[in-house]
């Protein structure tokens, strides 16, 4: 059992790449943010994540480039997770996460701050409230509703498990686990913590998670697997090279992976689906895109690149390769 393990990891190399172009209007977030936000603030933060093609919240329409909101709708949550991994290094792997949230957190906001300089003059205090007449990014209610991650990834059925989060109600939460299994009546004390036991007649697998409410309905870009406690989850022995250049083949060895239906979780992508004939290797290829503007000089660097393995046998603790920029 992975007991909060993704946030075992305390410290890493702080990286600052320079020569990175920087946003017309920069600014310095001072609250957090999440799906349902609005304010001044939100305007910025779109305008900002604009700024780089990767992280652009949409071609046309609401929220594309010269027609930001102020309202924080998906469109928003799924750029500020494109940009979460993006810095994956300096946001998620210091608290042990393997994939963006979508909410504007300590980490995230340091990280943009570093990227920009002008300060915030006119910010909204509405917090969490949808206005009457949604103006943005085709938004409902259901947007208040949102599932950051749980107390742990993988347990037995039966396990206590918290679920951290927005939007919840004092009463009559429903948690889900895909489409069949459901811990209903799950109180909350704080709108943003539940406290439950994974059911105990749920079977082996893995499940997306997500959360009901009179406000509506998360996403399901949660996940907790539910294991057979006689069966060792898997382990990362060794990588090999250890250190590399961009595309550089890599590989894994361990215990506990299938022979298909792994999923590697990297501080840059997802690789889904990915095979181990002889359930102790896997092997993948490095690559991380870094756009360097004409006529700019890079100074070398070093990048931590961290990874874990999962499968219907639980998650595996992290593997780490040094990745030469």
């Amino acid at each position: 059992m992975r007991n909060g393990f993704f946030r075992t990891i305390v410290a890493l190399i702080t990286v600052a790449v320079c020569a990175t172009s920087t946003p017309a209007s920069a600014e310095t977030f001072s609250r957090n943010l999440r799906q349902g936000d609005q304010g001044a603030d939100v305007k910025a933060l779109q305008v900002f994540l604009n700024t780089y093609p990767e992280t652009k919240i949409a071609d046309t329409g609401p929220g594309s480039p010269g027609s930001e909101t102020d309202y924080f709708g998906s469109l928003t949550k799924n750029a500020v997770i494109k940009f979460q991994e993006k810095y994956a290094a300096d946001i998620l792997a210091p608290n042990g996460l393997l994939a963006g949230t979508g909410f504007v957190g300590v980490s995230t906001r340091a990280k943009m701050n570093a990227l920009a300089s002008v300060e915030i003059t006119d910010q909204s205090t509405t917090t969490g409230t949808v206005p009457l007449a949604l103006p943005t990014e085709g938004q409902t209610a259901n947007d208040l509703v949102f599932v950051m991650y749980p107390s742990q990834y993988s347990g037995a059925a039966g396990t206590s498990l918290s679920v951290l989060g927005g939007g919840f109600t004092a009463t009559n939460n429903t948690v889900h686990f895909g489409d069949r299994y459901a811990v209903e009546g799950v109180p909350s004390g704080n709108t943003s913590t539940l406290n439950f036991t994974v059911p105990k007649a749920i079977p082996f697998g893995n499940y997306s998670l997500s959360v009901t409410n009179s406000n509506g309905t998360s996403s399901k870009d949660a996940f907790f697997i539910v294991i057979d406690p006689d069966v060792p989850e898997p382990t990362i022995s060794s990588v090999s090279p250890t250190s590399g250049r961009n595309n550089t083949s890599v590989t894994i060895t361990g215990t506990g992976f299938t022979p298909t239906g792994n999923v590697l979780r990297t501080s840059q992508k997802i690789y889904e689906d990915v095979v181990s004939p002889d359930g102790k290797t896997i092997t993948f290829t490095i690559t991380f895109p870094l756009d360097t503007p004409p006529g700019i000089t890079r100074a070398p660097i070093e990048l931590p690149y961290w990874f874990y393995v999962i499968n219907t046998h639980g998650v595996s603790g992290p593997g780490h390769f040094t990745l030469e920029l």
